[in-house]
């Protein structure tokens, strides 16, 4: 990839956004706490927000062989060096036309689990930033009653497709789709998600799968496992 200025991206300065931190107390069950928060965050955007057009259009027949079963994603590699990472401030993903603003996303003042707006992408801001190591997890609605949202296409992503992270650092950071899958809601791949990787990854989920017209919500996620392979350093 690269640099930014060939493709006229641009990354507003802005000051470096306070990190949030994790509760201290423990989790129910044996989850740690990003897992445990995961599963409760992508349990209530499927209630209160990635819910919509009753009808959703089939994957392209060349991709939806991608979406046929559960695909694990690569071995943890080594642990990365630790790297100063700035706040993300944008997603794209050329192959499906994808470019939308990334918001920070987890827990809200009173403890409730927070959804990102309609029109963009949530970054999960109790885990890593996208680039420092382990899984950093963003999301975003696959629809609305006003139709497609900003991961409608995100199941035709294919192995080899790239995904850019803009922060506000002005680094572009480069990940490349390993796999995608598609499974139930209640068969959250939480240890495929957060499967213990030292390495930069990037996993991005949405809705998919059939639409319950009873509940009004799609009864599937799909998930976008991603490697970090480059970045374009700010001039």
């Amino acid at each position: 990839m690269t640099g930014r200025g060939a493709r006229g991206w641009t990354s507003p300065a802005s000051p470096r956004a306070p990190r949030r931190q994790p509760p201290t107390t423990d989790p129910p069950g044996n989850l740690t706490w990003p897992q445990y928060l995961l599963t409760c965050w992508i349990g209530l955007t499927a209630v209160l927000g990635i819910v919509g057009l009753s009808t959703a259009s089939q994957p392209d027949p060349d991709r939806a062989q991608v979406l046929a079963a559960a695909v694990a994603p690569p071995e943890p590699g080594p642990a990365a060096p630790a790297v100063a990472v700035g706040t993300p401030l944008r997603v794209i993903a050329p192959a499906i036309g994808l470019d939308v603003p990334l918001v920070p996303t987890g827990l809200t003042a009173d403890r409730a689990l927070a959804v990102p707006p309609f029109g963009t992408a949530g970054w999960f801001d109790l885990g890593p930033r996208p680039g420092e190591g382990g899984p950093a997890v963003l999301a975003g609605h696959v629809d609305s009653r006003r139709g497609p949202d900003v991961f409608y296409d995100l199941r035709r992503l294919l192995p080899g497709d790239e995904i850019h992270v803009l922060s506000d650092d002005g680094d572009t950071r480069t990940f490349t789709v390993e796999a995608v899958e598609q499974t139930p809601k209640d068969e959250l791949p939480v240890d495929r998600i957060w499967d213990g990787s030292t390495a930069p990854v990037l996993r991005l989920i949405t809705c998919g799968g059939t639409f319950d017209e009873t509940q009004r919500t799609y009864r599937s996620n799909v998930i976008v496992y991603a490697r970090a392979t480059g970045t374009a350093l700010a001039a």
